[in-house]
């Protein structure tokens, strides 16, 4: 079978969801499904594009037998306002669509 996941946080996120949904991602390919997962840049908690992903709009890559599609968020700074977080989440919404 043929799963999409999409989800804002994936591994390398060491917290919040992204360790579950690597779980699952991973423990449906081990029972020999197809998976491709679509999610954002990782920048949790630290609020931050992670280095080795720092000015780059979108990234394929794989791990552990699963499809990571990774797309650009807006971040800003450690202390967002409601308008940051809708940014953010829009930011994701928009340039994952595609």
């Amino acid at each position: 079978m043929r799963i999409l996941i999409y989800s804002y946080n994936y591994h390398p996120e060491p917290i919040g969801i992204a360790p579950l949904m690597t779980e699952l991602a991973e423990g449906l390919v081990q029972r020999g499904h197809q998976v491709r997962v679509v999610t954002g840049m990782p920048n949790y908690p630290q609020r931050r594009i992670y280095d080795e992903y720092q000015g780059k709009f979108y990234l394929t890559e794989e791990r552990n037998g699963v499809t990571i599609e990774r797309s650009y968020v807006r971040i800003k700074g450690p202390n967002p306002s409601l308008l940051d977080r809708l940014l953010l989440d829009g930011s994701f919404m928009v340039t994952s669509f595609p």
